[in-house]
């Protein structure tokens, strides 16, 4: 079967002669395709191609193979000496298989019947997964969920309160991350946020509220100008976000994850090892992971006549600015580690935010990413671990009329309490102080990480902070 687009061009474009001495060069320089199709579907491939010669070439072709299948694509301008060209190719791959690896042989040759002179960069292959309904695992994938934000957005919070709605309405695991940029920047602003949001807009204009869901790209996303949105990052509306969560929440689950967190108090170290099985055979994926804190209280959102509570708020991040490369064993396994030194205070880009422990959280998620196209930087799993402090003490949490700082080795409680209890990260106690109506301080701690569980009428608090 050939499916050709030759045939629907001008004559004059598709031969030109060439003169007797031109040298005829034609070199592929990359082949992109998504690396997870549905069988029946179709997908699109592209392939960058140079002109090498000395002359300009015409009807450049372009041809993908699938078994006997063959696809094709032609550049039906003039390629000058020296130029490149990116000719698309439209195909429609097909298996029997609940997930089927494909190599795809791809060649680009001339309408002239000139001889190439180095026909071995005239060819590439192709890499692609495709699957059926059924594939993947049994639990669900998790979808990542990128909403930009700032305290300057006016429309930012009856957005969220929007998308709250609207997630309530939707069973799979959703993972959420606000990045607080895009319009203007805030306290929360971090330079990760800072350095990638221009690339997933692709567009010479920004906008908030505004989401991506899975870093992938749909089709006819209406953006905030009444366009459509050229990138992964569309108008954060109803219409928009469901078309994307029914997408989201219907894809397999192809890799599985797991987050597990330990504490090393010594160093002061949130270490994190994420694990679990690729039933992909991808080249090109990364994993990210990042630290988020909820619960974070603001009197001066914009849009907002009381206090605004920010949750998902991104705080750092802990592998490369385009995710670390993710290495699978031959069995499909994988392990990667990560670590956060603890902090107490985030100091970003424009300033100082203080860190409350009780509320951090760890996610991780893994994709592929393209450089060269924002719209080829999907997201195939996402998870999160909730607050990674407070799930390895037990230690409940309630509102006390009490404060805790750090004075030097010591810890000071100081307000309205009876009893405040001092907690090693390991869960053993380590010092207990009688509220006395004043300042209360220990004698010299080792450094590391404590947590201060505060008794006021029976109501417990918990506080965590850093000795040095």
């Amino acid at each position: 079967m050939i499916v050709s687009l030759v045939s629907l061009l001008p004559f004059a474009a598709m031969s030109q002669p060439l003169p007797d001495e031109a040298v005829v060069d034609l070199a592929i320089v990359s082949a992109r395709i998504y690396p997870l199709v549905r069988s029946g579907e179709g997908c699109h491939a592209e392939v960058e191609v140079c002109n090498a010669g000395d002359a300009a070439v015409y009807a450049v072709s372009v041809t993908v193979q699938c078994g006997e299948m063959v696809f094709e694509g032609v550049h039906d301008e003039p390629l000058d000496p020296d130029s490149t060209a990116v000719i698309g190719v439209e195909c429609l791959l097909v298996t029997t298989d609940a997930l089927a690896n494909m190599a795809l042989p791809v060649t680009a040759t001339t309408a002239d019947g000139r001889p190439d002179v180095t026909p071995s960069d005239n060819v590439a292959t192709l890499m692609t997964n495709v699957y059926t309904d059924g594939a993947g695992f049994d639990v669900p994938r998790g979808v990542l969920m990128e909403q930009f934000s700032t305290e300057l957005c006016s429309n930012c919070p009856a957005r969220d309160r929007l998308a709250d709605r609207v997630l309530a309405d939707y069973s799979c695991p959703i993972v959420r991350v606000t990045h607080h940029t895009a319009f203007h920047y805030d306290r929360f602003t971090v330079g990760y946020s800072e350095e990638i949001y221009p690339f997933f807009y692709n567009s010479p204009y920004v906008y908030a509220p505004a989401v991506m869901l899975g870093r992938k790209h749909y089709d006819g996303m209406l953006d905030s100008h009444g366009g459509y949105s050229p990138g992964p990052v569309f108008r954060l509306s109803e219409t928009n976000l469901r078309r994307a969560l029914d997408d989201q929440a219907a894809m397999p689950n192809f890799v599985s994850m797991r987050i597990n967190t330990t504490v090393d108090e010594a160093a002061g170290e949130l270490r994190i090892n994420v694990s679990g099985r690729d039933l992909l055979v991808t080249s090109g994926q990364v994993i990210n992971v990042f630290i988020t804190e909820d619960g974070i209280r603001s009197d001066s959102q914009a849009g907002s006549d009381t206090t605004w509570t920010h949750n998902h708020v991104l705080r750092e991040v802990l592998t490369p600015v385009w995710g670390a490369p993710l290495d699978v064993g031959e069995d499909g396994n994988y392990s990667f580690d990560a670590v956060w030194e603890i902090k107490d205070e985030i100091t970003g880009p424009h300033a100082t935010t203080p860190v409350n422990l009780a509320n951090i959280n760890v996610v991780a998620f893994i994709g592929n990413h393209d450089a060269a196209d924002p719209n080829r930087c999907e997201v195939f799993n996402a998870a999160v671990a909730d607050k990674v402090f407070s799930s390895s003490t037990g230690i409940g949490d309630a509102a006390v009329n009490a404060s805790v700082t750090v004075d030097g080795r010591s810890i000071m409680v100081r307000g309205d309490y009876d009893t405040a209890r001092i907690y090693g990260i390991g869960g053993v106690l380590v010092a207990e102080l009688r509220g006395m109506g004043g300042d209360d301080m220990t004698t010299e701690l080792n450094p590391g990480l404590y947590i201060i569980q505060i008794l006021a009428d029976d109501k417990p608090c918990v506080q965590k902070v850093i000795v040095r």
